[in-house]
């Protein structure tokens, strides 16, 4: 049986309508691997199979308004939160078990990520205890971490493409639609943000890109900043 997931692009929205609980920006990263090993410890059945995608299932299945349609607050400020603050949002757990689909993040790609970064290899060794040497050969950037979650900083350009295996902002997808023939199958979409290059440094946008069945959401974040 096929399964059909289509996109939502038209899910951009001002930040004043984004995102009442509370939420301290440094919660997140402290909370983040914690809770990841609480549900594997929790119900170890149901992330037996995730592998590194257990914290991706965490992230695509998160909600960031509650069902009152209120928003998550920042205690921090006592405003609104956005991505930049709650990354994808709460942790759903329910969800996360069955999250539709999931990306496919290997240790491959985070090695990757840290060549993108100029690590070195003692500097790879020590993060990954594996003999890892960078490819001299090979173009790294940090945008093609297989990641459930879009950071983009405009610093002049005006188009940005970003693959994967708001005011000002144009997001097309491509392709639309996601076809699977059998449960494990791959896809890979690509995402391309044409964005207006002379909005003022600082600015920030926010929204989310989502693909469902009509059962699942599987949503990814999306933040653009100017600098």
């Amino acid at each position: 049986m096929s399964s059909s997931f289509v996109s939502s692009t038209a899910s951009f929205f001002f930040i004043v309508l984004l995102y009442h609980g509370s939420f301290h920006v440094s919660d997140g990263a402290q909370q983040a691997t914690f809770i990841v090993h609480m549900a594997k410890y929790q119900m170890p059945s149901s992330f037996d199979h995730h592998s590194l995608s257990e914290a991706d299932s965490l992230m695509t299945t998160a909600y960031n308004t509650y069902k009152d349609g209120q928003p998550i607050i920042d205690i921090g400020t006592v405003k609104p939160s956005t991505p930049i603050g709650h990354g994808a949002g709460h942790v759903s757990p329910t969800t996360a078990i069955s999250p539709g689909l999931i990306y496919d993040l290997t240790t491959k790609y985070y090695i990757d990520f840290l060549c993108a970064l100029n690590y070195n290899s003692s500097q790879i060794i020590k993060v990954s205890r594996g003999n890892y040497t960078c490819d001299t050969r090979k173009t790294y950037s940090v945008a093609y971490l297989n990641y459930p979650s879009f950071a983009v900083n405009v610093d002049g350009s005006d188009t940005y493409k970003y693959t994967r295996t708001v005011t000002a902002v144009k997001i097309s997808v491509e392709p639309p639609d996601l076809i699977f023939k059998e449960v494990n199958e791959k896809k890979s979409y690509s995402v391309t943000f044409t964005v207006d290059p002379s909005k003022p440094s600082g600015s920030n946008s926010f929204g989310s890109i989502e693909w469902s069945d009509g059962k699942h959401v599987v949503a990814s974040p999306v933040a653009i900043s100017w600098t």
